[in-house]
Parts: C-alpha cells; sequence; structure tokens
C-alpha cells in the first residue's frame, strides 16, 4: 500500500495526442476542349414510330390488282340500258335535233346578190315559224308556231339570223330552240334551220323538220322568185301550189 501512495504523489503530465487528418483525395475530370475530342459527335436522330400494317385483306389485294392490270376498253352506255328505256328516249320523249338546208335564190352568172340577200332576210324574219304571226324583231317577239306551240322569235342582224325559243307550260317541246339563218354558195341563197330541243316524239320531230320547214321556206322562195309563181295564190296562204318545188328555179 505505501508504493500505491507514493505513486500517487508523483506528478503526472497529460499528454494529448490528436490522431492525424487523412487527406481528402478530390478526383476531378480532364477538361478537353471540342477540337481535341477524338470522338466525332453524332448528329441528332429522330426515330418516327409507323403504325404495324396490317395484314392485307382480300380488298385492298383486288385494288392492287386492278391498278396493276391493264386497262379496259371503254364500255359502251348505250348497250347497258335496255331496250325499253332506248326506245322510250328515241320515240316517246326525249332529245332530238336537226339540220335542215332550203334552197330560196338560185343566183345567175355576176349577179349582185347583197340586195336580194337583205331582201331574203327580211322575209325569214316575217317567217320565221310556221304558222302567220308577228315578226321577228331584234327585242323578241311572240307568235304561235303550229302545230306545236308559242315560241318567242328574235332577230339578229348581225348573223343574218331569227332564233325561235320555246316558251314554258305552252310549247310541247319546251325546251327546244329553232335557229334559222341565211347562208350563201355558188348555188345561190339558203335557209338553214337548226334545232334542238327535249320533249314528246323526239325522231317524229327530226322526220318531219325536213318537210315541215321546206313548207316554209317555200313562202321566202315566192316572195324571192315572184316570177315563177304567176298563178293566183290561196289568200289563206294554206295550199301552196304543187305543182313547183323549191329548187324549179329558171
Amino acid at each position: 500500500m505505501k508504493v500505491y501512495k507514493e505513486l500517487k504523489k508523483i506528478p503526472v503530465t497529460k499528454i494529448n495526442i490528436q490522431p492525424k487528418e487523412k487527406p481528402k483525395i478530390r478526383f476531378e475530370k480532364p477538361k478537353v476542349s471540342p477540337s481535341m475530342s477524338l470522338v466525332p459527335k453524332k448528329a441528332p436522330v429522330n426515330i418516327k414510330f409507323r403504325k404495324a400494317a396490317a395484314f392485307p385483306s382480300s380488298k385492298t389485294t383486288r385494288s392492287r390488282a386492278k391498278s396493276t392490270a391493264s386497262p379496259k376498253p371503254p364500255v359502251d352506255t348505250a348497250k347497258k340500258e335496255g331496250f325499253l328505256s332506248q326506245f322510250y328516249k328515241k320515240y316517246i320523249y326525249g332529245p332530238h335535233k336537226y339540220d335542215t338546208r332550203n334552197l330560196v335564190y338560185r343566183a345567175n352568172m355576176g349577179e349582185n346578190l347583197s340586195p336580194i340577200i337583205q331582201a331574203a332576210f327580211e322575209s325569214l324574219k316575217q317567217h320565221a315559224a310556221p304558222g302567220r304571226g308577228q315578226p321577228s324583231t331584234e327585242k323578241g317577239a311572240e307568235r304561235f308556231a303550229l302545230p306545236v306551240g308559242t315560241v318567242t322569235s328574235k332577230a339578229i342582224p348581225k348573223k343574218m339570223q331569227v332564233k325561235n325559243v320555246t316558251m314554258p307550260w305552252r310549247h310541247l317541246l319546251h325546251p327546244g330552240v329553232v335557229t334559222r339563218g341565211i347562208e350563201t354558195d355558188k348555188e345561190g341563197i339558203h335557209v338553214r334551220s337548226i334545232g334542238t330541243g327535249h320533249g314528246i316524239f323526239p325522231r317524229l320531230n327530226e322526220i318531219m323538220s325536213g318537210p315541215l320547214w321546206r313548207s316554209v321556206d317555200r313562202n321566202i322562195h315566192k316572195e324571192l322568185n315572184p316570177h315563177l309563181y304567176p298563178e293566183p295564190e290561196d289568200p289563206m296562204g294554206i295550199y301552196p301550189p304543187r305543182d313547183r318545188k323549191i329548187d324549179d328555179v329558171d
């Protein structure tokens, strides 16, 4: 115990021993300029996603086959129509068109036709349509065209023509237009009638257009050639002489 007490008497100095700090290691990336980069930069890629194509159906394969096949010859639409529809359009109700030409004055050698052409046009305005009525004017005049109905007759002096237009609800062949004009050639002066329309009995209208306008142009022929008709005419103008034709000109 004595030793212990003596040891306690010895002064003890405290020594503070602190542990050494560990050095901190920092890893930094080397700074490289773009000119020094060895790996080339890749351009941005735009990726577009498409819908997956469905399995081709029978309709698509048929359409592709039709597109690749050789073109078919044009099909005649008239053959597709039935016999009754064709008969109806041609003979009962449908479009019609005709073109007639009658000689009203035969020219002589070296004859000046200008005054006769003007006289023929004045006569054409009087006989623009079948039957009696007002002469054609530039504004248009109504007249009854036997036997189908009322038309509006308009004169066109520049073209030496007269245009007859059917009136709605007052003409059987409405809508219809007939253009009548004066034409000349080596033979003489002619009156040409071109008609188009849509109505009843189209084929019959085309067949009867020749005799109808021939009888109307006979009146113009009488006025231009009075020496060929010495016999007295019917005052009503219903029965023209039968022994002479339009082309019977000396």
